[in-house]
């Protein structure tokens, strides 16, 4: 047999046509996803959205490495997951309406489609070095992914402002063309099986099962959010509150009904103009109010709302009269108004069981309630003590000013003494009295008259001597056993003088009309006066 052989340029030419033949058939049958072999941003836009095509087939879909069967429908050519594509079908016609041209460029992937994008990732040999998820684990897988034409004019400011409302929401921050649905959005779209509707009050599902809403008490609905059985006594769509009984609310939302029971809570269900709700059992339906709900416990009523509050952890106890229901203090009377002593200082007004307080030490006064049996504030100048009984009479002030106290224990306006006097205390009045003459005695005598003892043997060691003598404490401007104040100093250099003036007077009559008696006998010259400290004028 005879065989020919080209010439070497043919042969040649003849190996570089069949070179590039190959290279062409390869390129053909390599698997290209839009999505992954390069940015679907700049490949050229899709045809608007024309057919879908409900043939199906079976495949298997991957989630987190699991595999599922999944059935796969067409979509602008492209294979798409069937539910998924039912509710892009549904907002692509929505945005065909407001003039926007929706398209996928990319949908459900094979496993040797993903295995093919991972690779290309993994060896930068292929696909542009693009990212690719693990076969398995990549969403198109799932049948939930979609990429869209998002470059084409208006697509993703509408997808932005209405793809939640069909159910499909951005989850890859750098891919504005990705957009995935796992569910929501109103429902519908031609494909698997049939078309959810409302039959009269039947529901018709997707699956082509039946159900009839009247029997629960409810009508079929198609709208905007879909199909379903709305309550009979609710709106179609938003939210209210109706009473289905006495005791029992209703809440809607959407047509669906969920229910509550008032009466577990001590309440009735109300409906009235400010709509249902629950009024417990001792508020009116209406207006605000105060109840009692146990001895210490008050409640506060709003249309029939209730909020309480504890009278006894502010030492009160709850009272309901004509008055109103409110926090009554322990030592107030339920109603009326008086006062209390809460301590030795501290007294309290009480005006229908309110109690409001002040401080009678800070005033220099005592709550007493001695004597008149009304709570008061006495005046330290007017008793000695809380329990004391004040009783109407003059006493000195601490400035030197006579004043008067009544027999509430109240202090009058304070007068001044005359020129040249000052305040000394004695009973039952304080008098007005010259710092060098002394104040009267208690028995009314001039403590300057000589006195009746002074030529008694004893040396003057009666009435107006001695350990018992009282001659030298009348001097002084005190007459009860309070000591001390600003003044304490001038008052007590006041009676050093009355009492060196009173002794001299007495030893110069002493010693013009008495024997000599024996030093011993005698206190010293200028020694001071012995007062009995249990004296009302001692100090």
């Amino acid at each position: 047999m005879n065989v020919h052989h080209a010439p070497l340029a043919h042969a040649h030419a003849l190996d570089a046509r069949l070179l590039i033949g190959a290279l062409i058939v390869l390129g053909a049958c390599a698997p290209v996803d839009a999505a992954e072999l390069e940015d679907p941003e700049a490949q050229p836009q899709a045809a608007a959205l024309s057919t879908i095509d409900c043939s199906e087939r079976s495949d298997f879909g991957y989630r987190s490495g699991t595999p599922f069967d999944i059935r796969v429908v067409t979509v602008d050519g492209r294979p798409v997951e069937l539910e998924t594509a039912n509710a892009y079908y549904v907002m692509a016609l929505a945005a065909e309406r407001d003039g926007v041209e929706l398209a996928i460029v990319s949908g459900f992937r094979t496993m040797g489609e993903q295995e093919y994008f991972y690779d290309c990732f993994v060896t930068c040999s292929c696909n542009d070095c693009n990212r690719a998820a693990r076969p398995g684990y990549s969403n198109h897988q799932s049948g939930h992914a979609l990429d869209l034409n998002t470059r084409a004019p208006g697509v993703l400011d509408w997808l932005n402002a209405h793809g939640a409302d069909y159910g499909f929401a951005r989850t890859v921050p750098s891919e504005v063309w990705h957009w995935e649905w796992w569910g929501g959005g109103p429902g519908g779209g031609p494909c698997g099986g049939c078309i959810p509707s409302c039959d009269g009050s039947v529901i018709v599902g997707r699956d082509c099962g039946r159900g009839d809403c009247a029997a629960f008490g409810s009508r079929c609905v198609n709208d905007g959010l879909g199909v379903r059985c709305a309550f009979a006594f609710c709106p179609d769509r938003g939210t209210d509150t109706f009473c289905v009984d006495d005791r029992v609310i209703g809440t809607c939302s959407d047509g669906a009904v969920s229910t509550g029971d008032c009466s577990a809570f001590g309440s009735r269900c109300v409906d009235d103009a400010r709509g249902a709700r629950c009024a417990f059992f001792a508020c009116p339906d209406t207006g605000e109010t105060t109840v009692c709900l146990d001895e210490s416990r008050i409640g506060t009523c709003r249309d029939g709302a209730i909020s309480s509050g504890d009278c006894a952890a502010f030492g009160s106890r709850c009272v309901a009269d004509g008055a109103g229901a409110r926090c009554a203090f322990y030592a107030c009377p339920d109603s009326g108004e008086t006062t209390v002593c809460l301590d030795e200082r501290t007294i309290g007004t009480c005006r229908d069981g309110a109690i409001s307080t002040g401080d009678c030490g800070a005033f220099g006064a005592y709550c007493s309630t001695a004597g008149s049996g009304v709570a008061r504030c006495v005046s330290s100048f007017c008793a000695a003590s809380a329990a004391a009984v004040p009783v109407e009479r003059d006493t000195c002030l601490p400035d030197g000013r006579i004043v008067r106290c009544t027999s509430d224990g109240a202090l009058l306006e304070p007068r001044d003494c005359p020129s040249g006097t000052a305040c000394f205390l004695a009973e039952p009045n304080a008098r007005c009295g010259s710092a060098l003459d002394g104040p009267p005695e208690p028995d009314g005598t001039d403590p300057n008259a000589p006195s009746a003892d002074m030529g008694s043997p004893d040396g003057g060691a009666g009435r107006g001597a001695g350990p018992s003598s009282d001659a030298g404490c009348g001097c002084r401007a005190g007459g009860s056993e309070r000591t001390g104040g600003p003044l304490a100093p001038a008052l007590l250099g006041a009676v050093g003088l009355c009492v060196l003036r009173l002794r001299r007077r007495r030893a110069a009559r002493r010693s013009a009309t008495a024997p000599r008696q024996d030093a011993s006998a005698s206190p010293a010259r200028g020694s001071p006066p012995h007062c009995d400290p249990s004296s009302p004028l001692a100090n």
